[in-house]
């Protein structure tokens, strides 16, 4: 089985796209359940570094917006984009993906 050692990967919004680091799952959301416990709400599943200094961000990449990187979609979590100067971090939930029977 191949490794893949790309150093970066794009992440692709509806309007363009922008390289990234690997997602890096979230390990506090491991066996966690939507609408489980007294308080819903949204936990993060993946972490994930843009680099905006090697480009300028898609203008639909925001809160709530569906992104892919590798083929995979992942969901921005309200509030989920820490700026920051070069590297923004993104905060993301996996999407299900849906199967045809």
């Amino acid at each position: 089985m191949a490794v893949d050692k790309r150093p970066t990967l794009w992440l692709r919004t509806a309007q363009g796209r922008i390289k990234c680091g690997r997602p890096k799952v979230n390990p506090m959301s491991v066996g966690v359940q939507a609408g489980s416990g007294p308080l819903t709400s949204e936990q993060c599943t993946h972490i994930v570094s843009v680099y905006v200094a090697l480009g300028k961000p898609p203008k639909d990449l925001k809160d709530d917006a569906v992104v892919t990187i590798d083929g995979k979609s992942y969901r921005v979590l309200k509030n989920g984009i820490s700026y920051g100067a070069g590297v923004w971090k993104l905060y993301l939930k996996a999407e299900r993906e849906r199967r045809l029977a």
